[in-house]
């Protein structure tokens, strides 16, 4: 079994629940997308464990997205391993 997330690690999508961010406005740049690597700055453990991260434009220093994630959507990077 995997151990939780911790703020600041560094993770990668690697899925995305339903389609819950095709239905809303954006807020920042774009929606999580599968292989995006962010870094977790929140953990939430109620109703049910989620982690807000944050996503990084590669090409800039521009948050691309922030969003919550579940923990079945995400795992370690790679590079934070």
């Amino acid at each position: 079994m995997r151990r939780p997330f911790v703020q600041f690690d560094v993770v990668c999508a690697t899925a995305i629940r339903d389609s819950r961010f095709t239905r809303r406005e954006l807020e920042f740049a774009r929606y999580p997308r599968e292989g995006d690597i962010g870094a977790v700055l929140e953990v939430l453990t109620a109703p049910e464990p989620a982690y807000l991260v944050e996503c990084l434009e590669p090409q800039c220093p521009h948050t691309a997205w922030l969003e919550f994630l579940y923990p079945d959507e995400l795992e370690l990077a790679a590079s934070d391993r």
